[in-house]
């Protein structure tokens, strides 16, 4: 436990996602698209001495674009603005140098008026480290 605590790293971030939600059959919904602004916090907790695995639990707020489109028109906006709460525990894998693999499960909460909905999903992330400033 030592090590974890002395090794732990913090940061910000800033994502976009798009979210496709596969809907049933008995859905109105032909489709459903989200893109996501977000900016957020995490922690970074290598779980081996050498941090090739590592524990990134993610808190992060941002706009949601909501974009559905219907079985039959019944005039639904195609568009909705709302905010979203990200929250993703995500396991880390560093690959090599400057290529990280993330795994981990999603749950976002969505504000739209007076309602909260919650959305469980699952996601997958390949990250491709380079620097911002060269010495």
């Amino acid at each position: 436990l030592p090590f974890l605590v002395s090794n732990l790293s913090f940061g910000a971030s800033f994502e976009a996602d798009y979210k496709y939600f596969f809907l049933d059959d008995t859905s109105s919904l032909k489709s459903l698209n989200d893109l996501v602004l977000s900016l957020g916090g995490f922690v970074n907790i290598p779980l081996d001495k050498k941090n090739i695995f590592s524990f990134q639990p993610d808190i992060s707020y941002g706009a949601l674009f909501r974009f559905p489109e219907e079985k039959k028109n019944t005039n639904l906006n195609p568009f909705y603005f709302d905010s979203a709460l990200i929250l993703k525990p995500q396991f880390r894998c560093l690959i090599s140098k400057k290529i990280v693999l993330n795994v981990y499960p999603l749950y976002t909460l969505t504000f739209e008026n007076n309602s909260i909905f919650h959305e469980l999903g699952f996601g997958f992330s390949a990250l491709w480290k380079f620097p911002l400033i060269k010495k």
